[in-house]
């Protein structure tokens, strides 16, 4: 990675930069990998708990923009900068789960996990394979803010106010991207990309148990997320 982005600055010292910019639409398989920590009534002691409910995986549909600058450096390869920006909106949900298999309290539980729109910035180099066809490689950093709401459901099915919170938050990502690159036109080109995401653990929501009685017993739910997965995109991008 220093190589790449060592290879930009260097570049642009001495080179004219090229603006370009397109639209993209792409698909993402999200792993988000949320965890829910705290302390709960266990046998009727306060304790420690951690709760994994699966990878909470969801598949989303993304529509962006992108704009960048490229510097040809040789008939070979042409380093690029860019930024980006994408829209989502699907979100995973599950309901009415029990965070401890013994006699707890926390046993009726409520997650849901929401990619909302996502920023990205990326360094890269273009490798030119024929007079139309391109090689890419770069490294994507992100910043995808997520709405995560955890509560929990009393036993007539109702939900508490006070044991229920929504949080909106960004988790930053670094996301290695290969792809390739079809000149149609001398300013035109179709560009397939493909990254695998690596976030860093992020917790959203600090506490949704804060009812008198959560109080009390000393009841603590605490929601992060970890999100992984891949992402494709198609782009069409106009060189100025």
């Amino acid at each position: 990675m220093k190589t790449i982005v060592s290879m930009v600055l260097l570049s642009s010292t001495f080179l004219v930069a090229s603006p370009y910019a397109g639209g993209q639409f792409g698909f993402a398989l999200i792993h988000s990998n949320p965890k829910i920590k705290g302390k709960d009534m266990i046998n009727n002691t306060l304790q420690q708990f951690s709760y994994t409910p699966g990878t909470f995986s969801f598949s989303t549909l993304s529509l962006g923009v992108l704009a960048g600058y490229s510097f040809k450096m040789n008939n070979v390869l042409t380093p690029f900068m860019e930024v980006d920006a994408n829209f989502h909106g699907k979100a995973k949900e599950s309901m009415n789960f029990d965070v401890d298999v013994r006699g707890n309290h926390l046993t009726r539980e409520n997650l849901k996990v929401q990619l909302r729109f996502t920023l990205g910035f990326m360094p890269g180099v273009d490798i030119k394979l024929t007079k139309n066809i391109s090689a890419l490689l770069g490294v994507r950093f992100s910043a995808s803010n997520y709405s995560v709401t955890g509560s929990h459901l009393t036993d007539s099915g109702q939900v508490n106010k006070k044991n229920y919170m929504s949080k909106k938050k960004f988790v930053f990502a670094v996301e290695p991207t290969i792809g390739t690159a079809y000149k149609i036109s001398e300013n035109t080109s179709v560009r397939f990309t493909a990254g695998y995401i690596l976030s860093f653990n992020k917790q959203v929501i600090a506490n949704y148990m804060n009812s008198d009685s959560a109080k009390r017993d000393g009841l603590v739910a605490a929601v992060s997320i970890r999100p992984r997965g891949f992402n494709l995109r198609t782009a069409v991008i106009v060189d100025f």
